[in-house]
């Protein structure tokens, strides 16, 4: 079969894509060698899948060349040819579909020509016409919309130093530098944020991170300042990342929930491609609060309601990411809300890609029995879950020892262990907060097993205290654990103790 790059990505184009690369192949003006447009047209024969014995290199070098032998140096030449035309074709394209790259295009064009006229009045056209509305409609970033007049501004700064004009856009241009660094490096520090969650990496030497860190709270307020006298929607824009990042840096609940009611109060001044990524960084602020006496399993769950409510929960093509379904119905579960399982489920299980939907189906169902109190069933449909998904392990980790627990299965619940001791020793996605909270909950377990077994209110009085300091450290991170032990050690008490 013909290994090229060029068929994986052929395989990705629309019926009306294949045909516009067609004419670009046909085109004298990209390509003038007519073995290059009848590769093409072999390999078209094959679509959508282009899987057939047809297209191994000597067949298609034989339709092509039937008097000649097999040349290794020509044919690659050919594919060679072709893969540069595809390329030149996804440039074309993208630049068809972008209309806030083609000004830029004609704005570089008449700068190298000299012609300052026709440049200043496009220039004008282009300030009238593209607003940060247009961006909005477009799904394109608040970035975007300052990256778009950043190098608009530079083009316009260099025509105006040859063309003597006055200079006073200076202030304009230094205005959206600002804007643009800023709110990337505070975006960017989120990034780094959450990528030290979830790898334990250190990130006090990174650039940005060492940059802004040098910047104290007391100046972040200066420069709001000063950018509200120049632009009140600018200073909004800032002051919404700014809060972002100090619900990172703070780590506190007065934090998040700032941010989170600034950014809930102007949903509508943004993209839904800034809206997905701002949502996403409340999940993401709400997993770094370190102390917090809200209930941040249910704030998770407004958050994705809030996704729900600006139709942004999805992909743009309508899929809808596992990880978010697995994360939502699982948050549901924790506060013991069987509807809002099931609607969740009802309404978005066909958002799933198809392969998808058998399994997960199967894990609603699981733990719809557990809130239902039937552990025995839950754990045999767990044991027919596939678990592709990294985050899908660990709750199902979590449900299945729960569910040995209940179901008093000791024996299991010991294989179990071991097997876990394996897991949290070799495996390295787990982060050291997932390492100490997965052995902690079998831990705790194990202890729970035993008084059940053999109750001595001793050991009892020590479990609590135990549950008590671990969970009173980490009183927000993995609350829901603390409320089943909890539970688990009042229904002991009341058992054997009178």
């Amino acid at each position: 079969m013909l290994k090229s790059s060029l068929l994986e990505i052929i395989r990705t184009f629309t019926k009306q894509e294949l045909i516009k690369f067609e004419d670009f192949v046909r085109s004298p003006y990209f390509n003038k060698k007519e073995n290059v447009i009848n590769l093409f047209l072999e390999i078209k024969k094959y679509s959508p899948d282009y899987e057939n014995e047809n297209l191994k290199k000597e067949k298609i070098w034989k339709t092509l060349f039937p008097d000649k032998k097999y040349n290794y140096g020509i044919f690659k030449n050919l594919i060679f040819d072709i893969n540069k035309l595809l390329e030149r074709f996804i440039v074309v394209l993208k630049a068809e579909e972008d209309e806030f790259k083609k000004p830029q295009y004609i704005l570089f064009y008449l700068d190298e020509r000299n012609l300052a006229k026709i440049f200043y009045k496009k220039y004008d056209s282009i300030e009238r016409n593209f607003t940060r509305d247009d961006f909005k409609r477009s799904d394109f970033g608040i970035n975007e919309y300052y990256g778009f007049w950043h190098d608009l501004l530079i083009i316009k700064h260099r025509v105006s130093i040859y063309t003597k004009r006055d200079n006073s856009l200076l202030d304009s241009f230094a205005l959206n530098s600002m804007l643009n660094f800023l709110i990337n490096s505070f975006k960017l520090f989120q990034m780094l944020v959450v990528s030290s969650n979830s790898t334990n990496m250190k990130i006090e030497d990174n650039p940005i991170a060492y940059f802004i860190g040098q910047i104290s709270l007391k100046s972040f307020e200066r420069i709001l300042e000063n950018i509200k006298k120049i632009s009140e929607t600018d200073h909004l824009f800032l002051k919404i990342y700014y809060f972002m990042y100090l619900m990172f840096i703070e780590k506190t609940d007065e934090r998040y929930l700032n941010f989170k009611k600034i950014l809930f109060d102007n949903l509508k001044i943004f993209s839904r491609n800034d809206l997905k990524d701002l949502h996403y960084c409340l999940l993401a602020g709400n997993d770094s609060i370190i102390e917090s006496h809200t209930n941040f399993t249910l704030e998770k769950l407004v958050v994705f309601d809030s996704m729900i409510r600006q139709n942004i929960i999805t992909e743009p093509n309508g899929v809808m990411a596992e990880h978010v379904f697995i994360s939502y119905v699982t948050l549901a579960f924790y506060e013991s809300d069987i509807r809002r399982v099931n609607k969740f489920s009802e309404i978005f299980i066909d958002k799933l890609k198809e392969d998808l939907r058998s399994n997960t189906s199967k894990y609603v169902k699981a733990l719809n029995l557990i809130i239902e109190g039937r552990y025995k069933e839950s754990l045999n449909i767990i044991s027919q879950l596939e678990t592709n998904y990294f985050n899908m392990k660990l709750h199902i980790r979590y449900l299945k020892a729960r569910c040995l627990y209940k179901t008093e299965d000791y024996e299991l619940f010991l294989n179990d262990y071991d097997s876990i001791k394996h897991f949290i020793k070799n495996n390295d996605k787990l982060n050291n907060l997932h390492r100490i909270h997965l052995e902690k909950y079998y831990y705790f377990l194990n202890l729970l097993f035993k008084l059940r077994a053999g109750f001595n209110e001793y050991d009892l009085l020590r479990l609590k205290k135990e549950v008590s300091d671990f969970y009173t450290k980490e009183q927000k991170t993995f609350r829901n654990e603390r409320k089943l032990f909890i539970t688990e050690i009042n229904e002991l008490e009341k058992n054997f103790i009178k």
